[in-house]
């Protein structure tokens, strides 16, 4: 009887000690499984691995992988910005460059044609005024009876104190031809200079209307 009973405490030890080591070992792979994962392919460490069971240090993998690949990401936004910034800053310069080089070109291109029409008003007005003085050194010569030429002459020449005779005074020229030669010569030379000096400024205005912005 008692040998019975012995035997059947030492097989029921033995169940439970199988028992727990049953236990034991299915904890063991448990826990090697929540870490290690399992049925996992094998990849490189920067490529995220592919398991049937994900374990803790393919969580930990892809964890880092993401991590770098938020950094890689944001360093290349940063680089992306920056190169945005210098082009825009670039941008801006050759804008300013080429607006500095047009506004060059353009005030030169109106200097030149102001130069131009004011030498050439010059020009003619020097003449206007030369073709003036000799035809009142004409008129002054016909005054004994010749002209200038030596030729006879009628025309009509004031005394030499009529105001009207001056040529550095302004001759009332409403009356149309004059009532002396003198007279009729400056008011025409006045009316060929103003006429002179418009077609000058019309000619200046329609030249820089040309030049191209």
């Amino acid at each position: 009887m008692i040998g019975t009973v012995k035997s059947f405490a030492t097989v029921h030890a033995l169940r439970i000690l199988a028992g727990v080591l049953a236990a034991m070992t299915l904890f063991a792979v448990i826990q090697t499984v929540r870490i290690e994962g399992a049925f996992c392919s094998d990849v490189s460490a920067r490529e995220k691995p592919s398991c049937i069971v994900q374990g803790f240090k393919q969580e930990v993998q892809i964890i880092r992988i993401d991590f770098a690949e938020a950094e890689a990401y944001g360093r290349a936004e940063a680089a992306k910005h920056k190169a945005t910034k210098q082009a825009y800053a670039d941008a801006q310069a050759e804008a300013a460059r080429m607006e500095a080089e047009r506004l060059a070109r353009v005030v030169a291109e109106q200097q030149e044609i102001t130069d131009a029409v004011e030498a050439d008003y010059r020009q003619r007005i020097a003449t206007l005024r030369a073709r003036a003085d000799r035809l009142r050194a004409e008129a002054l010569a016909a005054r004994g009876g010749t002209s200038a030429a030596g030729a006879p002459g009628g025309i009509e020449v004031p005394e030499a104190g009529d105001t009207a005779a001056r040529a550095d005074e302004a001759p009332d020229c409403r009356a149309f031809p004059a009532r002396d030669t003198m007279t009729e010569i400056r008011c025409r030379e006045i009316a060929e200079q103003q006429a002179t000096q418009l077609d000058a400024l019309i000619d200046w205005v329609a030249q820089q209307f040309r030049v191209e912005p």
